[in-house]
């Protein structure tokens, strides 16, 4: 039995409707229907990374069509990247306890599928060892502020990319 009254999902962006869909699979929301008034999102899954929680819920509304699981640190980004697999990761460089650079190694060591599939996001470098990291032509960086618009199109860009093996 659905119980319908209460969103119990947590970060993960599926949605509960109690009308159900209107069809099986509804290509432009990536929703598709179980017939019993369900719809889970069948999007991208994104992967994001900050300390901050308002720019994870800026960043998480624009992209309403994907499965965002949000990670407030890099240790939690760890265990999540190798609990599951993510078509992008957007991640700031700067966190609490692990540096954005060793992350982002970490994450690729872990998940080489995820090569060219991380946008790096910052508010500049604060040492000669985050600068360098910015540097390498394997990162995609996104320097804040941003807009809507310049988060939408890196991720498009990433998704564009083949995916490793």
């Amino acid at each position: 039995m659905v119980d319908h009254s209460k969103n119990r999902y947590e970060n993960t962006n599926q949605l509960i409707s109690d009308r159900g869909c209107n069809s099986d699979v509804i290509v432009g929301a990536g929703l598709l229907s179980s017939g019993r008034g369900i719809c889970v999102k069948l999007g991208p899954r994104m992967l994001l990374v900050d300390d901050e929680p308002t720019i994870c819920r800026a960043i998480s509304r624009c992209f309403p069509q994907f499965r965002t699981t949000i990670a407030e640190s890099g240790r939690h980004a760890l265990e999540r990247v190798k609990a599951a697999d993510f078509d992008v990761v957007v991640c700031d460089v700067s966190l609490p306890d692990i540096c954005g650079a060793d992350l982002h190694d970490y994450m690729l060591a872990i998940r080489p599928s995820l090569l060219g599939r991380i946008v790096m996001m910052t508010g500049g470098p604060r040492n000669d060892e985050a600068r360098h990291f910015l540097t390498r032509r394997d990162v995609v960086v996104l320097r804040k502020p941003f807009g809507p618009e310049h988060i939408r199109r890196a991720v498009a860009d990433r998704l564009r990319q083949p995916l490793a093996s």
